[in-house]
């Protein structure tokens, strides 16, 4: 939780807005969840109101088209389709000493989600799984 301290979080493909709302009570200066489902979107406006966040937790519907900025963390829990669709936009809005987290593939995708990122400029400094569904944090090459 440390290192959320102060942190800009963007949490892409957010659904409800919990991971965005949690980063923001654990220190994060603020958070801003994109999300494409319009039911997701209103539930995570109406859960970002009810935990009296509005003026640190931002949602905005849609894709990369609405991420103007850069961030400390950004974090995606994709289906590994849109995460490799979608993925090569992180570098983009990622600090330089900005942190990815990538979750939502099975462990046997793995290996291609790897070489994806490593493709886009990232490189992933940590890898876990856990019941078959594989997470990872990535960081821009140095």
């Amino acid at each position: 939780a440390q290192a959320l301290k102060g942190a800009k979080v963007l949490d892409f493909g957010c659904g409800t807005g919990l991971l965005a709302i949690a980063a923001v009570k654990m220190g994060a200066q603020e958070a801003v969840g994109i999300e494409i489902d319009p039911p997701s979107v209103q539930a995570a406006k109406t859960n970002v109101a009810l935990n009296h966040l509005s003026g640190r937790v931002t949602i905005r519907e849609g894709s990369w088209e609405m991420v103007h900025e850069k961030y400390d963390f950004i974090f995606a829990n994709l289906v590994v389709s849109s995460l490799l669709r979608t993925g090569t936009h992180i570098p983009d809005h990622l600090t330089q000493t900005g942190t990815g987290v990538i979750s939502g593939f099975g462990e046997n995708q793995a290996e291609d989600v790897r070489r994806f990122f490593e493709e886009v400029g990232l490189t992933i400094s940590k890898q876990s799984v856990l019941e078959g569904w594989g997470a990872a944090s990535l960081s821009s090459h140095q």
